[in-house]
């Protein structure tokens, strides 16, 4: 194996074993879990709050030849009005 895909696995099972050494500790288990849930409601919050829809670009894939139309592709498409004359 590659050099460093030997040191990403290791680094990888050195992180998990810190995380269950921690987590059996009593007081480390109950600010871990404080961390984790605390962090999880302000994420709640914020993604409830936060307006997503301006990180959407609807016209990604089309080419400004004007072959490509993300018109009607069920679920997400965009719906054309008016008729196709090419």
């Amino acid at each position: 194996m590659d050099k460093w895909i030997k040191v990403f696995i290791l680094s990888f099972f050195i992180s998990i074993l810190f995380l269950v050494i921690v987590y059996h500790i009593p007081a480390g288990r109950e600010s871990l879990q404080r961390i984790i849930v605390d962090n999880l409601d302000e994420q709640i919050e914020n993604y409830d709050r936060a307006n997503i829809t301006g990180f959407v670009d609807p016209l990604i894939g089309t080419a400004k030849d004007g072959h490509v139309f993300p018109g009607p592709c069920l679920p997400f498409g965009v719906v054309k009005v008016g008729f196709d004359v090419e």
